[in-house]
């Protein structure tokens, strides 16, 4: 099903999660390379539902983030947002991502109707962040999809392309 959505859109727009679109291109508006990103919970409308509902994330690229002098204003934008930086994969990422329910909590059970209340939480304050910082928005910014990392870096047997790349402004962030 995953490949049949794929092949209906080539445009990497169509493959972001809509709960959680506008902090991607925010966040690269403000000079961070989004690779990944997942709202954490199934939403109406989703084209495909997902199997790894766990948080609300984005994996932003290391390298980007040191090369680029951005440490600063991830801790920033995570303080003020209360989302968590935990370095993955020998630094290839960072995960980034909002404060959900703890495993142990009765609402942290897939099933209960209260389950994405927290990842819409998290998702929101994470976009009120972003909204407070526009000012630093770059004009444009280009968002590339994180299959491109993985078909090109990790193996050639990746099974899913990269879509097209998305120009983002912040004209489009205030429309999102």
């Amino acid at each position: 099903m995953l490949q049949k959505i794929m092949n209906e859109s080539n445009k990497l727009e169509d493959h972001i999660d809509e709960p959680i679109k506008k902090c991607v291109v925010g966040m690269t508006l403000l000079g961070f390379k989004p690779l990944m990103s997942c709202c954490g919970f199934n939403y109406k409308g989703e084209k495909v539902p997902k199997k790894h509902l766990e948080k609300a994330y984005l994996y932003l690229d290391y390298k980007d983030i040191q090369d680029n002098g951005l440490g600063g204003k991830l801790l920033q934008i995570a303080a003020i947002s209360r989302w968590t930086i935990n370095p993955l994969q020998g630094l290839k990422f960072v995960d980034f991502y909002g404060d959900t329910w703890s495993k142990n909590h009765p609402w942290s059970d897939v099933n209960c109707p209260h389950f994405h209340e927290t990842f819409v939480l998290a998702i929101n304050s994470l976009e009120k962040t972003l909204v407070s910082l526009k000012e630093y928005f770059l004009q444009k910014a280009l968002i590339e999809d994180g299959n491109k990392y993985y078909k090109e870096e990790v193996s050639k047997y990746w099974q899913y392309d990269p879509t097209e790349s998305w120009e983002v402004t912040p004209e489009i962030f205030e429309k999102l």
